[in-house]
């Protein structure tokens, strides 16, 4: 659930700088389908539409099916595009499926569709489909998030320290948990949409106004000479950003 929390806020930080325009699903018939297969498949649908639509950029997630009908775990997985326009979604689907067909042996069910707004969109994908019954089956190893080199728009760390510092906020975490409540139903994608935007900006309003502070300090270790207990006194603190503060030694506290 944390790592669920934690993709949607980084991905929704990164569509305030560009928005993915189209959700693709992609899927598999086979019962435990081949990883390196499911690679290559993958590649290859790529590359065939930077090469005959346009040059786009996507993050996937990793799920599989809970077999609640037929017997088996089946991997598909999620993607958010970047680089299509929102109307070519309906008429790339039919032609996507074909191909996704010939490149997996028969698995020709995909969903292709433009997404309506940044956090709904992000939300569904990052939280709807985040779920324990769709969790990688045992002795699996390996990434659920999966973006091309291309996708974000800031280097994936940044955007995943900064989400992890806004998550300190209470408002934004239960907004997320809320959102994760509305997205299965799909009409309530502008309700979460206004839901996420709004504990963002409550979020970085908060952070402004109590930033974290870097300090370093300098301890002196102390040795009691009777009975050989050690403990530390604060020497000196010193801000990243501002001048030295030297604590009196009266008030230096023993650590």
């Amino acid at each position: 659930m944390l790592a669920a929390f934690e993709s949607a806020t980084v991905l929704r930080l990164d569509a305030q700088v560009e928005a993915p325009t189209v959700g693709l699903t992609t899927t598999t018939r086979e019962v435990d389908f081949d990883m390196a297969s499911l690679r290559v498949a993958e590649r290859s649908l790529w590359q065939w539409l930077r090469r005959h639509v346009a040059p786009v950029q996507y993050v996937g997630f990793l799920e599989w099916t809970t077999g609640a009908h037929t017997p088996g775990r089946r991997p598909h997985i999620h993607h958010l595009v970047k680089g299509l326009e929102r109307d070519q979604a309906a008429e790339l689907e039919p032609e996507i499926s074909r191909r996704w067909a010939d490149y997996t042996g028969g698995s020709w069910r995909v969903e292709c569709r433009g997404l309506r707004t940044q956090a709904g969109a992000i939300a569904y994908l990052a939280l709807h489909h985040h779920k324990r019954e769709q969790a990688p089956p045992p002795g699996w190893t390996g990434k659920r998030l999966r973006p091309s080199k291309g996708y974000f728009c800031r280097p994936v760390q940044e955007l995943r320290e900064e989400a992890r510092e806004l998550l300190a906020s209470r408002q934004l975490e239960a907004a997320v948990r809320q959102a994760l409540e509305l997205v299965a139903d799909d009409q309530a994608e502008l309700d979460v949409d206004a839901l996420l935007t709004g504990a963002l900006e409550v979020a970085r309003a908060e952070r402004a106004a109590h930033p974290p502070q870097l300090v370093s300090v300098l301890e002196r270790r102390l040795v009691d000479p009777q009975t050989g207990q050690i403990t530390y006194e604060v020497e000196e603190v010193r801000h990243a950003w501002g001048p030295r503060q030297r604590p009196d030694r009266a008030d230096a506290p023993a650590l």
